[in-house]
């Protein structure tokens, strides 16, 4: 990802560019614009799909637990606008349901890979806690 518009971190409304990827359609660069903060609990942005519309949010949200350890949740809405599902089941429509599906399944993978991937950031830097 890379800041936009002369922003330098995270800040709400600031926007950044960023890459995404899918083995059947390739690599591209989305614009995007933080939508939540709370420093140290939630980061979120929308992604800035056709026309200008929001084609999807994504969120990180930390709780402590209080005993040493964190619980992180990493969710994701997609819309309100179009996005690539749509040109997917617009081009095969009688696949609707088995292309969602599958979309689906794709996102709950990569965020169960980020969120192991986090974890293991943290438990090499000895911030771990308690193994959530």
């Amino acid at each position: 990802m890379e800041w936009l518009d002369g922003a330098e971190g995270p800040a709400l409304g600031a926007r950044f560019a960023g890459t995404s990827a899918h083995d059947a359609i390739g690599e591209w660069t989305t614009t995007c614009i933080v939508t939540a903060l709370e420093p140290e609990r939630v980061f979120e942005w929308s992604v800035i799909g056709r026309d200008d519309d929001v084609s999807s949010i994504w969120r990180y949200t930390i709780d402590d637990l209080g005993d040493g350890s964190v619980r992180l949740e990493y969710w994701f809405q997609m819309g309100p606008g179009r996005g690539g599902l749509n040109s997917a089941i617009e081009s095969m429509p009688h696949k609707e349901e088995r292309i969602v599906e599958r979309r689906l399944g794709e996102h709950r993978l990569n965020m169960e890979r980020m969120l192991v991937g986090i974890k293991g950031l943290c438990d090499a830097d000895g911030v771990g806690g308690g193994g959530r």
